[in-house]
């Protein structure tokens, strides 16, 4: 038995309902799992309602029924993964178009004798659905021929409308102008090169394993993934320029500094204080300790970045240019004192850069704001297939010409998941649903930033 399985019943009957698998006797391991899934579920009220909503009427239904479906579902899974993935999108699709067909065209299609003649109420219906969104004189010309030609002319169109459809979206879909990066980044690779640079080098050596984890599991996923790191990287702000990371415990000291601070006994009570709390923490920890051994031993080697060789190219290229063309005389020898000191000197950037409007790199997410914006507005994925089917299927061809669909516009994509949504608004809500649960049930809700 699986743990739950919900099941689109359009291949069953004329409706459809997610329902839970039933075992006599499941085995230990998948009643554990069992119980864990059901906690996870009730802390979801509206998704749980839903399913035991869509249980009774499970329950509900006439013994040979419910046992038909435990049949498919059985079957169903047993196919290969690659198979169960094109079912599962003929089925929602399916589903989709089931209900928005009229109450009398649904009783229809129920009230078939089987499923060949089901089936043939089906294309019978989406037949007339095409010649409705057809221009008038494309429905007259159709008129004029007998019915067998009639419906070989049809199946012609329609081929040849799918196909056309199918290059523009296939066409699209690959599309990339050189030296663009996509709009929708879901990786480090799809940012710009400073945003990527920001993640790699400075957002993950911050986060711990379990955020890690996190970003891994939302690559691929937008606009997942740029949420995550836009939130990571607002949890982890980087205090000083330079490195994200240092030493944040004693045995990370150069060897030089364990000459210098004795044992955590024989320190005055204030120092030890001031490094125990600062412990695990960059730069903190390296913070408290140089405020100690300074004047001790002034000497020893730094602990953070203290000359423009020590930065990494985007900083030391600010200090080389964009800095020094802002500053005064008497600014560009207050920073010349305090080099080949840290914290002294990236303190002393940070403050001369602020005072005249300038952001170092690397501090922060570049275009932070703007992504922030784009994740605030974006809808759910929708696959290439489905709006496929949703630009031959649902949209005239008036409304497809208004929609100017065009390979050389990478945006009429997004015009045609706005209109997809447009006339589909429970489907827009279904999504939001499933990609909230999807979040929750990998263990990080998901979230929305306040005022965007």
């Amino acid at each position: 038995m699986r743990p739950c399985l919900r099941v689109l019943l359009i291949l069953a009957f004329a409706a459809s309902a997610p329902v839970f698998c039933y075992s006599e006797q499941p085995a230990p391991d998948e009643a554990e799992t069992n119980a864990r899934l059901l906690e996870r579920w009730r802390t979801d009220p509206e998704h749980f309602a839903r399913l035991q909503n869509d249980l009774r009427a499970f329950w509900q239904l006439p013994p040979d029924r419910q046992e038909r479906l435990r049949q498919f579902d059985l079957q169903l899974h047993d196919t290969d993964s690659i198979a169960q993935k094109r079912l599962w999108g003929v089925m929602e699709r399916y589903n989709a178009w089931f209900d928005r067909q009229r109450e009398a065209d649904q009783r229809r299609i129920a009230q078939a004798a089987d499923r060949n003649e089901r089936l043939l109420v089906v294309k019978q219906l989406r037949e007339e659905q095409w010649l409705q969104r057809q221009p008038q004189k494309v429905r007259e010309d159709l008129t004029k021929l007998s019915e067998d030609r009639r419906h070989d002319e049809i199946a012609r169109q329609r081929k040849d409308e799918r196909q056309r459809v199918a290059a523009w979206m296939h066409a699209l879909k690959g599309r990339k102008d050189e030296g663009t990066h996509p709009t929708k980044p879901a990786r480090p690779a799809d940012f710009p090169p400073d945003a990527e640079r920001y993640i790699n080098e400075i957002l993950r050596l911050q986060l711990t394993l379990d955020e890690r984890e996190r970003l891994k599991a939302m690559e691929g996923m937008w606009p997942y993934y740029t949420r995550t790191v836009l939130e990571l990287s607002e949890k982890h702000p980087v205090k000083l320029p330079g490195p994200s990371t240092g030493p944040v415990r004693y045995t990370d000291l150069p060897k030089d500094y364990h000459a210098v601070i004795p044992l955590p006994k024989d320190l005055p009570r204030s120092t030890r204080e001031a490094l125990n709390k600062a412990s695990g923490k960059w730069p903190d920890y390296a913070l408290a300790v140089t405020e100690y051994t300074r004047a001790k031993n002034p000497n020893l080697p730094q602990l953070g970045p203290s000359r423009l060789a020590d930065f990494n190219p985007p900083v030391r290229q600010f200090l080389e240019t964009t800095l020094p063309a802002k500053l005064s005389a008497k600014e560009k020898e207050e920073l010349q004192k305090v080099e080949t000191r840290w914290p002294d000197y990236p303190m002393k950037v940070l403050e001369l850069a602020g005072k005249h409007g300038l952001e170092v790199p690397l501090m922060r997410m570049p275009n932070a704001g703007e992504w922030w914006e784009k994740v605030g507005g974006a809808l759910p994925e929708v696959p290439d297939r489905m709006l496929r089917d949703f630009a031959l299927n649902d949209l005239s061809v008036e409304e497809r010409g208004k929609l100017q669909l065009s390979v050389s516009d990478p945006t009429s994509r997004d015009r045609l998941v706005q209109e997809y949504f447009k006339k589909n608004p429970t489907e827009l809500k279904r999504l939001q649903r499933l990609d909230q649960q999807m979040l929750l049930n990998a263990g990080h809700p998901a979230k929305t930033k306040p005022g965007r």
